[in-house]
């Protein structure tokens, strides 16, 4: 701007060409940040379609009580290698917060049951035989149960834990039971919808 304002003579050809490398980096520029806006639309409306399918199919969702934002923190320089840059990357792609709020929402929304239960040692703790386990969980993400030789995925692992806690929690209460499922298939019914039983 200032040299635009500020010309002087025999200055043409340059200034030609950096006001034409200007112009096509501004291009580039918002073709990348519509790009990006594109990307990040189709992949909501991945997730909320997922979500909303889950929600017609179950009657509860049952998700880990904990703040991903942890897993995304940038760890300190030194210790940053190859490995955790690649995971800090595929962790912004996958983006499992906005894939968690979505599932969330869309159950909420259709009278669904959604409950958070803590994660204290759900991937360590075996769900065949209840023992603790200690080993290098950023190593080694299956796992062989030292007492009862059980073999597992650490994921897999965690969900059984997190179901059989909430069948345990909600075992004789009524509260095992989706909640406003009724009213919220009257609303969708009034509006010449269809809905499904849930699984």
């Amino acid at each position: 701007i200032a040299w635009r304002q500020q010309r002087f003579d025999g200055d043409e050809e340059m200034y030609g060409r950096l006001e034409a490398w200007r112009r096509n980096d501004k291009h580039l520029w918002r073709w990348e940040v519509g790009a990006r806006r594109r990307a990040l639309a189709r992949r909501r409306e991945q997730y909320r379609v997922l979500a909303a399918r889950l929600a017609e199919r179950y009657g509860v969702v049952v998700l880990g009580d904990f703040d991903l934002r942890t897993f995304a923190r940038r760890p300190v320089l030194s210790d940053e290698g190859v490995g955790s840059i690649v995971l800090r990357a595929q962790q912004r792609i996958a983006a499992p917060s906005e894939l968690r709020t979505c599932v969330a929402q869309a159950f909420s929304g259709r009278g669904r049951v959604v409950v958070k239960l803590s994660t204290v040692d759900n991937s360590r703790q075996c769900h065949a035989c209840r023992t603790i386990e200690e080993w290098d969980q950023a190593a080694d993400v299956r796992h062989e149960c030292g007492m009862c030789h059980a073999e597992w995925d650490q994921d897999y692992n965690a969900c059984r834990n997190r179901l059989a806690a909430y069948r345990e929690r909600s075992s004789g209460e009524d509260g095992a039971k989706p909640e406003n499922t009724g009213a919220w298939r009257r609303r969708k019914a009034d509006k010449g919808g269809r809905s499904k039983e849930a699984a």
